[in-house]
């Protein structure tokens, strides 16, 4: 539910996704407590932003099912793959752009129109 909530996000351009990955934020709304006092702000948001979301009320039902130490280790592990794999994604898009600048296309000809070596005329 968590990855398909914050790539929604991600994809609407809504950074609300970066809330989403901080598992002190996650942690407080889906045991429904107040959290530090660091991230009360953050946490009051989301709870009121998304208290409709169907998506968002999956993950509480899901998460409140998980102990505390669990739901922080897959929430950490998920945010390391998220970061990991849009840095993967924009090094594969620069790599495909200088590959791209710095080949040099080879003009095909036709094989006709070259003299092919045969041994066999």
């Amino acid at each position: 539910m968590l990855t398909v909530l914050v790539t929604r996000l991600w994809r609407e351009d809504n950074k609300d996704y970066r809330y989403l990955v901080d598992y002190e934020i996650v942690r407080a709304c889906i045991s429904d407590t107040k959290g530090s006092k660091k991230k009360i702000d953050k946490i009051k948001y989301i709870k009121e932003k998304y208290k409709n979301d169907k998506l968002y009320q999956d993950l509480i039902e899901m998460g409140q099912e998980l102990k505390n130490h669990n739901l922080v280790m897959i929430i950490r592990r998920y945010k390391k793959d998220f970061k990991n794999y849009f840095i993967a994604l924009e090094d594969y898009k620069k790599i495909l752009k200088n590959i791209r600048e710095n080949l040099n296309y080879l003009n095909q000809e036709k094989l006709s129109n070259n003299s092919i070596f045969n041994p066999f005329r």
